[in-house]
């Protein structure tokens, strides 16, 4: 049965003890939706490993993971997914590359010799890698299994099979990798709608080692002093512009017609894990002879839950490396935005907040955007920051379509904007300068302007 609203999502036995597929409701002309329930998920990787030992003492699957280099921050997908490898008594190997130098592909190959082959691929970037999946199905007469997720694969899943995804994952992957490596899926399009934050202890150190022998570029990962974890997973907002905006709609549609309130979409992650991972980041510090001064929190949005927050201020103390969290607006304001900022300001729990405002016009935010947050707000919120010494980060999206059209044009459900239009779209960016023209000079406020937003890959 679905789990209901109130349900606990960790499984109570820790991993299911017989394998089988969870029910599968195909969504015609899309994907598979896979329905797992708190009995059919791996909450504790630990046990699991060695029940696989005693139970599948000759499962160790062999996964080659392949991403791009293009980001300085380093890709928290994979070392999840290289995570539960590892928890299967698997071996993983990382490669991070670039259109240049794509062709190494072969090489570690014909090295590692892989089981599986996982892609993990960016919105935009994706193109040479269809181009090398193509390669090397046309010039192999038996190919290794490919498995494909990512961002990428949020809405152009159709074209990740086409293009030569064996398995494709849309959503997270975390259970759906798990039981492909378990040889219970075939090939196929599939998605898991449900918000379960059972992710294992990332594969840091086997990230770092492979990326920091694979080229100088990509040594950057080992030795940057900002590091990334993930304290929860989905986000309760629905902004027109990010690939999150559909996870609500994917759990309503996986619950339709079931008379259940799904869980909430925003799920916490174990404390006991992240602080694991903290301490793995202390470990390789002392390995690559640098210092982390700062963890930055990937979670779609921080803060959800404060209790959880006060909890780890506390435990935090053992790794002291302070984050640099995520939030809303509305989450910063008023007498409860200073009750949480007062919360993470001690014990060195948080040195920086991202506060996107994407733009200074409340209508452009509102109307094409889905943030219904006003100005006072994002004010209130700003001055709540600034009162606890802690660096705020705001963002602003340049280039918003707001131009006025040399021709009339009816509105529509895709150009709502109605007589919001800017005969010159640049003064629209402007007005988030404006917006807070008064807080910039103050030390601790800095204004980040990007031509399209950054998201997180899923997993």
């Amino acid at each position: 049965m679905l789990p209901n609203k109130k349900d606990n999502l960790e499984n109570p036995l820790g991993y299911p003890l017989e394998e089988h597929l969870p029910e599968i409701k195909s969504i015609i002309g899309k994907y598979n939706n896979t329905l797992y329930t708190p009995n059919s998920i791996t909450s504790d990787w630990s046990n699991y490993k060695l029940h696989l030992q005693q139970t599948k003492p000759n499962l160790k699957p062999r996964v080659l993971f392949l991403s791009h280099d293009i980001s300085e921050i380093e890709n928290i997908t994979l070392m999840a997914l290289g995570g539960i490898v590892r928890d299967m008594n698997g071996e993983r190997y990382y490669l991070l590359v670039n259109e240049s130098n794509i062709h190494k592909t072969y090489e570690v190959i014909e090295q590692f010799k892989p089981d599986w082959i996982g892609i993990s691929l960016y919105t935009g970037v994706s193109n040479y890698f269809f181009d090398w999946v193509k390669q090397y199905k046309f010039s192999n007469k038996k190919t290794i299994p490919i498995i494909i997720g990512g961002h990428y694969n949020n809405y152009n899943f159709k074209e990740a099979k086409e293009f030569g995804g064996d398995y494709v994952v849309r959503g997270k992957g975390i259970n759906i990798f798990r039981d492909i490596l378990l040889g219970l899926y075939r090939p196929g399009i599939y998605h898991d709608p449900m918000p379960y934050a059972n992710i294992p202890r990332m594969d840091r150190e086997k990230f770092y080692e492979d990326t920091f022998n694979f080229s100088d570029k990509t040594k950057i990962y080992a030795l940057s002093e900002v590091k990334s974890v993930l304290t929860a997973l989905g986000c309760a907002y629905s902004c027109t512009y990010c690939y999150i905006s559909s996870l609500i709609e994917n759990l309503k549609e996986a619950y339709d017609e079931s008379n259940i309130l799904p869980p909430s979409i925003i799920q916490d992650r174990p404390i006991e894990t992240l602080i694991e991972e903290g301490k793995d980041i202390l470990r390789l510090d002392e390995k690559y002879n640098i210092k982390t001064t700062a963890i930055f929190d990937q979670a779609d949005i921080s803060l959800n839950n404060i209790k959880w927050w006060k909890e780890l201020s506390v435990r935090w103390k053992e790794i002291n490396i302070p984050f640099y969290i995520q939030a809303r607006p509305g989450m910063l304001a008023g007498k409860g935005g200073k009750d949480r900022i007062n919360i993470i300001s001690k014990n060195n729990i948080v040195a920086g907040i991202s506060m996107a405002i994407e733009s200074g016009d409340p209508n452009i935010r509102k109307l094409l955007l889905d943030r219904h947050e006003s100005n006072e707000t994002i004010i209130d919120a700003i001055n709540n920051v600034k009162q606890f010494n802690i660096e705020l980060r705001t963002q602003a999206i340049v280039g918003l379509p707001t131009v006025k059209p040399k021709q009339y044009v009816k509105p529509s459900k895709d150009l709502p904007l109605k007589e919001y239009y800017y005969e010159d779209p640049i003064q629209e960016s402007l007005k988030c300068l404006d917006l807070i023209s008064n807080l910039i000079l103050e030390k601790k406020i800095i204004i980040g302007m990007h031509s399209i937003p950054h998201f997180r890959e899923p997993l």
